[in-house]
């Protein structure tokens, strides 16, 4: 069984022995069925076996995940409320280099924001209060050198639908003077 409410406040009910719905959701060890399935709204629902009073000819192997949307925007792996987003600039152990972070964004008001962060070697920082409204994210990073900075970004369209629990983690390594490297922890994307 699978359902996804499609408007407000709807309701959807199962009907049949509590024997063979148990067992049709899984909970039972026999084979289970329904006798009828109403809903007063708008509700996308797949049953099986789909009509009442049947049983499935065969087990169907299912997967499914949950998602929710914020107007058209998926949340994928959503897991509570967000109350804003957060940026963790982690310096890691052994890492001698200083790193710059520039991180900037627009939001629903239309209006650009730039914040900035200073990571000393082997510490972190933490940009957060990051508005959930705040969408085309770009994190700009420079390794201090003495001659010339070595740069990476990192670019986010609608970090809501790609940031699972509101959290990113971006790892800064790199031994001067050699090459650095910056790792986005939660998709695995090096620079």
């Amino acid at each position: 069984m699978n359902i996804a409410e499609q408007s407000e406040n709807t309701t959807f009910s199962l009907s049949g022995s509590v024997g063979a719905v148990h067992d049709m959701l899984g909970q039972g060890s026999g084979q289970g069925s329904f006798a009828t399935a109403s809903a007063d709204k708008s509700v996308s629902r797949h049953l099986w076996p789909e009509t009442p009073e049947s049983l499935a000819p065969r087990p169907a192997p299912i997967a499914y995940t949950f998602a929710s949307f914020d107007g058209r925007t998926v949340i994928e792996k959503w897991t509570g409320v967000l109350g804003s987003f957060e940026l963790l600039l982690n310096s890691v152990p052994g890492c001698t280099y200083v790193v710059n972070a520039t991180l900037t964004y627009d939001t629903e008001a239309d209006r650009s924001v730039t914040r900035t962060a200073l990571i000393p070697a082997g510490l972190s920082a933490t940009i957060g209060a990051v508005p959930l409204d705040a969408t085309n994210l770009v994190l700009d990073l420079a390794f201090k050198g003495v001659f010339s900075d070595e740069h990476h970004r990192f670019e986010w369209n609608t970090p809501l639908g790609q940031w699972a629990g509101g959290v990113r983690q971006i790892d800064l390594s790199g031994v001067w003077p050699g090459s650095t490297s910056a790792l986005d922890v939660q998709s695995g994307n090096a620079r």
